[in-house]
């Protein structure tokens, strides 16, 4: 975010650059009964579900690991309750999870870049299950389901958060970022940069 970062949530414009780091979502069929979800590179254990005719999700094997996958349940739930996603044409998945850029080699542990991965991961988890087991309509990285993905991620922050970084993870490139009175997304344009000028990004 290169300005507007605070002033975003008051309705003024923010600038948002992303960067070349993907979260990227893979779903195989399992040829199963059983679903799966996998975090690759984290170490984490693979875990394993049951997806019910009425959309309940219900884990078969939650190791002590199973609570880090918190955010593909909360993401699969909301869109199975706005009907975005359909039970009945799901066919059992096998999905990979792989948000390995955003995080540096540690000692045992990755160290977490804080580069947005989590918005990352919503937008290709959510964009991969709705053209997975959705209406068959396409997702298009405009406004309508920017909007969608911003419901959902506030959905699980408690209601906060400004999207900016939804909007990079969506539509890449240099944008302008904007809500309107009511927090809805407002604006999200491309922009030009201006010639002659560069980033360089440093982390400590």
């Amino acid at each position: 975010i290169l300005i507007g970062e605070y002033g975003v949530l008051f309705g003024a414009p923010a600038v948002v650059m992303a960067v070349d780091r993907r979260a990227r979502v893979r779903l195989d069929e399992s040829g199963a009964s059983m679903w799966g979800v996998d975090s690759l590179g984290l170490g984490w254990e693979p875990a394993r579900f049951t997806l019910d005719s009425d959309g309940s999700l219900r884990w078969h094997s939650r190791s002590e690991n199973s609570d880090r996958y918190v955010l593909f349940e909360r993401v699969l739930k909301s869109l199975l309750g706005s009907g975005l996603v359909q039970p009945e044409a799901a066919a059992p998945f096998a999905a990979s999870l792989d948000t390995r850029a955003f995080f540096e080699p540690g000692d045992g542990v990755p160290i977490k870049l804080g580069l947005g991965s989590s918005a990352a991961l919503t937008v290709a988890l959510a964009s991969a299950l709705v053209q997975w087991a959705g209406s068959g309509d396409p997702v298009e990285p405009g406004l309508r389901w920017m909007q969608r993905l911003l419901q959902l991620h506030r959905a699980f922050q408690g209601g906060k958060g400004s999207g900016v970084d939804l909007a990079a993870s969506l539509m890449g490139g240099f944008l302008e970022y904007r809500l309107d009175s009511q927090g809805s997304v407002a604006t999200v344009a491309h922009l030009d940069l201006p010639e002659g000028l560069h980033f360089v990004v440093v982390w400590t």
